[in-house]
């Protein structure tokens, strides 16, 4: 009733054949499908294998935020300085975008 070794490896070899077969025409139909699929609706290469991240807009961080809803010179208390050093510095960096310095 039990099976010898030489029996029970010749059966796997068996199966392993019938997996290989089995997995190749499973492949085959399956991209089948999917080149099906690619036609009828029309998706490019990047749709269906994005080799390029999509670019997402940056946002700032909640702490830039927060620090944008409460003012620059509370922000700037917040960081140790008076509130004319603050004013004084928010006024020096506005003349430096503006090209003035």
């Amino acid at each position: 009733m039990t099976k010898t070794l030489k029996e029970l490896l010749a059966e796997r070899a068996q199966l392993d054949v019938q997996i290989a077969t089995t997995r190749k025409d499973a492949a085959k139909e399956a991209l089948a499908n999917v080149l099906e699929l690619v036609n009828e609706f029309g998706f490019t290469a990047q749709q269906v294998f994005p080799w390029k991240p999509v670019v997402k807009k940056s946002r700032p961080s909640i702490w830039t935020r927060k620090q944008e809803q409460r003012g620059p010179v509370e922000a700037s208390r917040r960081l140790g300085l008076s509130a004319r050093t603050a004013r004084t510095s928010l006024q020096n960096a506005h003349r430096h975008r503006m090209g003035l310095i």
